[in-house]
């Protein structure tokens, strides 16, 4: 019931809320056990309010998984800290940032389910795969601050908006996104110059 009267005012609020769930639960519980528990207690609720099944257990099941990298309890982070002699929760806080990209595929599940090639066309299939490809290519640019080079603050804002109208479902905004993004990025190229090391 509480999620349905979340859905009123955003779905995608009701995903976030399910993805705090599924993290937390996957810190303290493996996570095929906490991906049992929210399926039967969230997933009947999401998939009613329009959530393709399949996009929904994924969702679940996907941040169960990242949750062994993901701060205050990362047990895969604090193990690898462990073996590095690193700070636990800087080494943590470092898996979130390289696997920025983890964070956003679930989403795109949901939003796209053609990615999990269980409906649409040919065509829409291949179209949102490289479309999605790329946004995610373009936020890694922008998480990593490098792309050939150091990238910049303002070089980062830039591939991390381009990235963002790659994942709206808009094709005119994912045009614009492509075009900001390969435009800078041949920028960047025939710039020769390396900014400032970010971050």
């Amino acid at each position: 019931i509480m999620v349905t009267e979340i859905a009123s005012s955003s779905l995608f609020l009701v995903f976030f809320l399910v993805m705090i769930a599924s993290l937390v639960l996957g810190m303290g519980l493996p996570t095929i056990a906490a991906y049992i528990l929210l399926v039967i207690v969230v997933a009947p609720s999401i998939t009613k309010l329009g959530a393709p099944l399949v996009a929904a257990h994924m969702f679940i099941f996907y941040f169960g998984v990242i949750s062994s990298i993901t701060p205050p309890v990362a047990l895969a982070a604090y193990a690898a800290s462990g073996i590095s002699g690193a700070n636990a929760m800087r080494t943590g806080f470092t898996a979130c940032r390289l696997a920025i990209t983890a964070f956003i595929v679930p989403y795109l599940f949901v939003y796209y389910p053609e990615l999990l090639l269980t409906q649409g066309t040919f065509g829409e299939i291949a179209y949102r795969l490289t479309v999605s490809s790329v946004g995610i290519i373009f936020v890694a640019m922008a998480a990593m601050a490098y792309g050939r080079s150091l990238l910049g603050a303002g070089d980062r804002l830039v591939m991390a908006v381009a990235a963002a109208l790659l994942f709206l479902a808009s094709p005119w905004l994912n045009l614009a996104g492509l075009l900001i993004g390969a435009g800078h990025m041949v920028f960047l190229q025939k710039s020769g110059n390396a900014p400032a090391a970010a971050l």
